[in-house]
């Protein structure tokens, strides 16, 4: 096998592993396995993220399938405009997420470890207590919640 196609398949095993791990920690509730015998493996999609949308639009449009976490840097994305170097407060980003929590938007009250564990898995980072700011990697939020 060539390293381009090796690529998306590694890709897919680092997500999959990254959907047990939230998984175990009780993030994300278990789905239902595909049917046996479905050799199809799916190639992760590129999202290109809408920062002129309105806040509840842009939410509703991508937060579909997200982890705790995956929603915080969602939010927090939006809240930078996609800036990498700019840096948010956490309670802004409660304020906005108290706004949104019915079952259409983030679906679930803010929890405090989403912080963490977007850290842990490099799409954010805090070079001061209470402020974050994106990093590069990001945006494979993407491709965990449509992988």
């Amino acid at each position: 096998m060539a390293k381009d196609e090796l690529t998306p398949l590694l890709q897919l095993i680092k997500v999959n592993a990254e959907k047990c791990i939230e998984i175990l920690e009780g993030s994300v509730p278990a789905r239902r396995s595909a049917k046996r015998g479905s050799s199809h493996v799916r190639t992760p999609k590129a999202v290109t993220p809408d920062f002129g949308k309105p806040i509840r639009a842009f939410i509703k449009s991508y937060a579909k399938g997200m982890g705790g976490p995956a929603k915080f840097v969602l939010l927090l994305s939006y809240l930078a405009g996609g800036d990498e170097k700019k840096e948010i407060a956490t309670k802004d980003i409660e304020k906005q997420w108290s706004k949104m929590t019915s079952g259409t938007l983030l679906g679930m009250a803010y929890d405090h470890s989403c912080p963490r564990r977007a850290m842990e898995n490099d799409w954010v980072d805090s070079k001061k207590q209470g402020l974050y700011f994106l990093r590069p990697d990001w945006q494979k939020i993407f491709v965990v919640a449509n992988g």
